[in-house]
């Protein structure tokens, strides 16, 4: 397996992306520290926003760490006959739980507390263990939506699945409380530090796979950032938990292992043998990045 960096640009006018999503003939980005729904065409020119909730400070800039709803993870959710697009908070603080459902049609955009359903998921040692709740992913595979919690401090990378027509039913208020199947990964370690999921995509043609990936951050905590030891991407299966380590491979720029954060990634094609993708990035108070990315398979 090898993943290679073909073509990127800096994301000047996008906050500390994190999630990014491709529907029909556009890119939409999320950042954890915006108000914003960054829309973009396929030739990487910004085309419009979406305004997800009223910002707290000037429309431009960035929400402090305390005050940001810490969007996290974007996924593509069937819902009423449509396709929407799903933004979920990280968890890893009290004003981190909400869940923004986007109508990339209409434009519209419904606001949703997730609490109840991440209270739930902090009693289970097997999500946090001794930690906190840190979601960085959200992916539909097969007949679940997938959230993946970041273990790059507890060491635990966890992905927690809910049947999709459960959580839909929950989410609208017509259904109880869905219940997780939560599964156990092990990622690489670098320099001591435990990479940590960071984003997930789909795999069509795999059912029951989704495309991953995952940073490693010299830090011993959930919500501050340290000095970035690089990033990786791989592919895990929902039957077969357990260690990944060996089947994840870094991210390199013309050679290099990539110094980057990377954040997310969405699926553009994919053939037996190579996923070509889309990714971005989050510099922690830099320009973001998108990059086009190719995995070898």
């Amino acid at each position: 397996m090898k993943a290679t960096i073909l073509k990127k640009i800096s994301l000047p006018g996008i906050h500390s992306a994190s999630g990014v999503e491709v529907l029909g003939e556009r890119i939409y980005i999320v950042g954890d520290d915006s108000a914003w729904l960054y829309v973009l065409d396929l030739q990487w020119q910004p085309v419009g926003t979406i305004r997800l909730f009223d910002s707290p400070v000037a429309d431009e800039a960035r929400i402090p760490k305390p005050l940001k709803p810490d969007l996290e993870a974007l996924t593509a959710l069937p819902l009423g006959g449509e396709t929407v697009l799903l933004a979920i908070g990280s968890g890893s603080l009290e004003n981190r739980q909400d869940a923004f459902v986007v109508n990339p049609r209409t434009g519209s955009v419904q606001r949703h507390s997730l609490a109840p359903l991440y209270d739930h998921l902090r009693t289970l040692p097997g999500v946090v263990g001794t930690r906190l709740l840190n979601l960085e992913g959200a992916v539909l595979t097969g007949p679940e939506i997938v959230f993946l919690q970041r273990g790059n401090v507890s060491g635990t990378n966890v992905a927690i699945g809910f049947s999709t027509d459960a959580f839909v039913h929950w989410l609208t208020g017509n259904g109880p409380l869905p219940g997780p199947v939560v599964r156990s990964y092990v990622l690489p370690t670098v320099e001591g530090y435990v990479a940590g999921f960071s984003g997930a995509a789909p795999l069509p043609s795999r059912p029951g796979a989704f495309l991953f990936t995952a940073s490693v951050e010299a830090t011993h905590d959930e919500i501050l950032d340290g000095d970035m030891l690089g990033s990786f991407a791989g592919v895990a299966h929902l039957d077969r938990p357990g260690d990944l380590s060996g089947q994840c491979v870094p991210i390199l720029h013309q050679g290099q292992a990539y110094p980057g954060k990377v954040e997310s990634i969405c699926l553009l094609s994919e053939t037996p043998d190579t996923l070509l993708t889309l990714a971005v990035t989050d510099a922690d108070g830099g320009a973001s990045e998108l990059l086009l990315l190719e995995i070898e398979l």
